[in-house]
């Protein structure tokens, strides 16, 4: 982050979302047969809002990355 503090709401809802989407990985990995099945159970329950959250969470995983 560029310095600046996140508030206990903004924490609270960054760990549970880092949190489900371990658990998510770890079910994945655990069920393979079925992680296709999970992964778009899952992206279908997002919104045109999550979905372009997780476009620019993947820009910014890309972007580390490198």
């Amino acid at each position: 982050m560029n310095g600046q503090q996140l508030s206990w709401t903004e924490a609270t809802v960054a760990d549970e979302f880092a949190g489900a989407v371990v658990s998510l990985a770890s079910l994945c990995e655990h069920r393979p047969d079925r992680a296709e099945q999970l992964r778009l159970a899952a992206v279908g329950k997002l919104d045109e809002q999550g979905r372009a959250l997780l476009v620019a969470l993947t820009a910014q995983i890309t972007e580390e990355a490198l």
